[in-house]
């Protein structure tokens, strides 16, 4: 099976338990319901006033819970100028008393991260204790060859359009998972 399809089985499934127990009482909530019935959430995941072009930095969090006895911890910290982004680092902590689970994300990072090892400006690291495994990567979208990590996500449905990492395409993405931001 091709990295591709493993990252998106994995993301896709990562998602739907994040979805799950996700709440936030400042946030406006917006849903839809299309002709089959499916209803969408959508959270409002920065301030009204925020300028969506403008330069700056974000502290993210997504509130995710991951079933009985796992507790998940999603950062994020987003660098941008002129609505792009410069760099973005993600920090997915998963916390249980359970090995196998432990085991289960700790193969998963490791496979997605695997596709990555020889992009450059893609970092990722995995460090697995007695009852967590954080998965952390750091993105330097300045520098990195967009061609190639293209290579590796498909051009559809990415954050990139035109050579840069839009930072309105971040936020929407990150909206439908339930992240608020705010600007520090």
């Amino acid at each position: 099976m091709k990295l591709k399809k493993i990252s998106l089985l994995f993301i896709v499934f990562l998602c739907c338990i994040f979805l799950c127990g996700c709440s936030d009482e400042k946030s406006e909530n917006t849903s839809t319901t299309d002709v089959t019935g499916t209803t969408t959430v959508k959270k409002t995941i920065v301030s009204d006033d925020f300028d969506m072009n403008g330069t700056g930095k974000l502290k993210c969090r997504t509130e995710a819970s991951a079933g009985e006895g796992i507790d998940v911890d999603l950062n994020y910290e987003v660098n941008y100028k002129k609505g792009n982004i410069l760099n973005l680092k993600s920090i997915q902590k998963v916390t249980s008393s359970s090995s196998s689970s432990l085991d289960l994300y700790e193969t998963s990072y490791a496979n997605i991260a695997k596709g990555y090892k020889n992009l450059k400006y893609y970092d990722t690291k995995i460090v697995r204790d007695s009852n967590s495994v954080t998965y952390t990567i750091y993105i330097d979208y300045d520098k990195i060859d967009v061609d190639g990590l293209l290579a590796i996500e498909g051009a559809e449905d990415n954050i990139i359009k035109r050579g840069k990492a839009k930072l309105s395409l971040w936020l929407d993405l990150a909206g439908k998972m339930g992240t608020v931001c705010e600007e520090v």
